[in-house]
C-alpha cells in the first residue's frame, strides 16, 4: 500500500487521464478525497480539475454516506468558490458561498477574510468586493477595518479605478500607520498621474 502523498499523486494522475474509477478505487473516505481536492488547487493550481473533484465528491454518495461527510463541506465549497471564480463563473462561485453561508448558519463562522484573499489571488476583483461587504456587516469587521480598506483598495486596483483605489488605501494607511497601503497608494497616485 502506497503511503498517503504518493496514493495521491498516483490519483492526480489518474485524474488528469480522466479515470475517475481508479482514483475511486483508492480514496475510499472523505477525508482521502478532500486531501486530494486540496492538494489539486492549493499544489498544483489546477483549476479545471479541482472543480471536476470537488464536484464529484459532493455527488457521490459513498462519500456523502461517510461519516465525516458534514465535517467537510466547508472546505469543498471554499474550493468550489475559488475555482469557479478563477474560471471566470462569478455566479456558480456565488451559488456555492451562498451554500456555505447556509451550512454554517452563522456568518460569524464564514471565513471571508479568507475568502477575499484567495479571490483577489484569481483576480475576481466584483466578487471579493461582494464578500467584503458582507463582512462588513459582521461585527468582527470593525476591529479590521485597516484590512477592510486595504483589500477594497486592491479591488478598485486591479478594476484600474486608482481614484478610488488611493482613496481606500489612504483609509487604510490612516488607522494603523502601515507600509503596505501607504506603497500600494503611490502605486495607485502613480498611475493617475
Amino acid at each position: 500500500e502506497l503511503e498517503a502523498p504518493y496514493a495521491r499523486l498516483m490519483c492526480y494522475c489518474f485524474l488528469k487521464f480522466k479515470t475517475k474509477k481508479k482514483v475511486f478505487g483508492l480514496m475510499d473516505t472523505v477525508d482521502e478525497a478532500v486531501c486530494l481536492l486540496e492538494e489539486i488547487y492549493q499544489k498544483y493550481r489546477d483549476y479545471e480539475m479541482a472543480l471536476d473533484w470537488g464536484e464529484f465528491v459532493l455527488n457521490t454518495e459513498q462519500f456523502k454516506q461517510d461519516e465525516d461527510f458534514e465535517d467537510y463541506l466547508q472546505d469543498i465549497y471554499l474550493i468550489l468558490i475559488y475555482v469557479h471564480a478563477a474560471a471566470k463563473n462569478e455566479g456558480k462561485a456565488q451559488d456555492y458561498l451562498i451554500k456555505l453561508m447556509d451550512y454554517k448558519e452563522n456568518l460569524n463562522l464564514v471565513p471571508f477574510e479568507n475568502i477575499v484573499d484567495e479571490l483577489l489571488k484569481v483576480k475576481s476583483y466584483p466578487f471579493a468586493l461582494s464578500c467584503l461587504e458582507s463582512y462588513c456587516d459582521l461585527a468582527r469587521s470593525k476591529e479590521n477595518l485597516e484590512w477592510v480598506y486595504l483589500k477594497k483598495g486592491l479591488c478598485c486596483m486591479g478594476q484600474q479605478n486608482f481614484k478610488d483605489a488611493s482613496e481606500w488605501f489612504s483609509k487604510s494607511y490612516g488607522l494603523k500607520h502601515w507600509s503596505f497601503p501607504f506603497l500600494h497608494l503611490i502605486k495607485a497616485k502613480t498611475h493617475m498621474a
